[in-house]
C-alpha cells in the first residue's frame, strides 16, 4: 500500500548548475555501516540483514543491479536472500511492468 501513494520527500536537496543532490536519512540506524568500504557488496547484504527493512529492499537492488550489466554471481546473492512478496520499484507508476525474477514492477520501458 505504501508504494500505491506518492513517496515521502527529502527536504535537503541542493543545486547547483544543472545538477541536484539530495540528502536522504537513514531512520533508526545509529549510522550503521557509514564509513568507506573496498567492495561494497558483502557489506551492503550484511548492513540490510541488520536493519530487518520490511521492505525487501534487496530486491530492487538485485533488479537494478542486473539491469545495470553487474555479473550474475553478484546480484544472485540478492536474490538469494528471498523473494517473498511482489514489490514496486518507484512510487506512482503508471502502467508497471513486471519482472517474474525478480517479482518487481518497474516503469514501462526501462
Amino acid at each position: 500500500m505504501a508504494f500505491s501513494r506518492k513517496q515521502r520527500k527529502s527536504k535537503y536537496i541542493f543545486k547547483w548548475e544543472r545538477n541536484r543532490a539530495t540528502l536522504i536519512n537513514g531512520k533508526h540506524t545509529n549510522q550503521l555501516e557509514v564509513t568507506s568500504i573496498a567492495g561494497p557488496l558483502d557489506v551492503l547484504i550484511a548492513t540490510l540483514k541488520k536493519l530487518e527493512y520490511v521492505y525487501p529492499y534487496h530486491q530492487a537492488i538485485g533488479f537494478l543491479m542486473e539491469r545495470a550489466g553487474f555479473p550474475e554471481k553478484h546480484w544472485q546473492r540478492l536474490q538469494k536472500l528471498g523473494l517473498d512478496f511482489d514489490f514496486y520499484l518507484q512510487h506512482g507508476m503508471e502502467d508497471p511492468e513486471y519482472d517474474d525474477r525478480w517479482q518487481l514492477f518497474y516503469p514501462k520501458g526501462l
